[in-house]
């Protein structure tokens, strides 16, 4: 039998080696909250989640990118095309479902 990383691309074993550090993160997550709960009771300071375990993951997360108003309100005014679309369609397919019914 054959060992399996014989078999894969330098690309496949590249991105299976760059998220290997998620493999147990829902784990590591739950211990964290069980320290936090435990450290949280026993202190008179408002703690964090990160003043108590720091994970890579974490500085992932909060480096996402920002929207701007002028983005929100263009997205808005996209959904509502949308939205008055399908209705129109929706109107406009009611219609001809009664006309064939008659």
């Amino acid at each position: 039998m054959e060992y399996f990383m014989d078999q894969l691309q330098d690309w496949e074993v590249y991105d299976i080696y760059n998220t290997l550090q998620y493999a147990d993160a829902s784990q590591w997550e739950q211990t964290r909250w069980l320290m936090y709960v435990i450290a949280h009771v026993n202190s008179r300071k408002h703690l964090k989640l990160s003043d108590i375990l720091q994970f890579p993951w974490d500085s992932e997360a909060t480096s996402g990118k920002t929207i701007s108003n002028e983005d929100v309100e263009r997205l808005r005014k996209k959904a509502k095309l949308i939205e008055n679309d399908l209705l129109k369609e929706r109107k406009n397919g009611s219609d001809t479902k009664r006309n064939k019914k008659t």
